[in-house]
């Protein structure tokens, strides 16, 4: 049976038959971004038109997915948002970056998570041996180098966090200064390069985020109960999935019938000027879903 889900460019599945819904949120995204609205703001202030104060107020509240998912939160918002890459620093962004309703299991070959990480239940890590012991959370080592600000959860966790023994979880990057804050409601075992602190209530905030989105992501995927018409393709290339977008359609909609874990597999998106690798799709173009 096809799955229906709002997909981010990170998250990897084994799943057949699944169909992938990304939200692209074209007027709510656009009427966010700081340079319009100070414009909206400052014609209201120069008597233009009381009806821009009230958009850029309205702008101002717009989110594209629930718990205020969506585009870069400052920190400081690289504009535009750097390609893949492995130097200095470029950015914070505050944004939840990948979101586990479940447990989240670093096995295999898995080398890091950019941006922060929110999960409802355990984080557990036990990677092939083979493939060294090291897993980078927050900062990659190559990625868009836009890291979390300092003094926020990197990794926050509704139940334990366990390492796997002569394995480590990184997530300062080795970056002097960096606190590189995990955050637990349980226990904590093994190696952590990183600021931890118990917190019995660290995933009160997120506790509805999952239902909301399971509530979102079926809108996304119907509309008056039928699945959407895809606006894009998706291709497996081996080491990468390519998604291209029609680059004008608020939700961008691509069906994927394949497995799309692979060797060093990655998703790319083209076909978008607000497209990039690391982060959730999105695009600037007009118009509303109704999610």
């Amino acid at each position: 049976m096809a799955a229906r889900f709002a997909i981010h460019s990170e998250t990897r599945t084994s799943e057949k038959n699944a169909r992938y819904e990304i939200n692209d949120p074209a007027s709510l995204h656009a009427a966010l971004t700081h340079r319009r609205h100070q414009d909206l703001l400052r014609r209201a202030r120069h008597g233009r038109a009381r009806a821009h104060l009230r958009a850029a107020r309205r702008a101002r509240r717009g989110r594209p997915l629930p718990g205020g998912l969506g585009p870069c939160i400052p920190g400081s918002c690289p504009d535009p948002f750097p390609e893949i890459n492995n130097g200095p620093i470029a950015g914070r962004d505050d944004a939840i970056n990948v979101f586990v309703g479940n447990d989240f299991l670093v096995r295999g070959r898995a080398a890091e998570a950019e941006g922060r990480v929110v999960v409802l239940d355990e984080f557990d890590q036990n990677k092939d041996p083979s493939a060294g012991g090291l897993y980078n959370l927050g900062i990659a080592g190559v990625g868009s180098r836009v890291a979390p600000p300092v003094d926020s959860g990197f990794l926050t966790a509704g139940g334990n966090v366990t390492i796997a023994a002569g394995q480590t979880l990184e997530t300062t990057g080795g970056q002097p200064g960096e606190r590189g804050i995990v955050r637990y409601a349980g226990t904590q075992t093994g190696t952590v390069n990183g600021e931890l602190i118990q917190d019995d209530a660290a995933i009160e905030p997120y506790a509805g985020l999952r239902d909301q989105l399971t509530d979102a992501s079926r809108c996304y995927a119907r509309v008056d109960g039928r699945p959407r018409t895809a606006t894009g393709t998706a291709v497996n290339q081996g080491t990468q999935t390519l998604f291209t977008g029609d680059g004008t359609s608020a939700l961008q909609v691509f069906n994927v019938d394949f497995d799309m874990v692979g060797p060093g597999a990655r998703s790319r998106a083209s076909s978008s000027p607000a497209f990039r690798t690391t982060r959730p799709f999105w695009s600037t173009s007009s118009g509303r879903t109704g999610c």
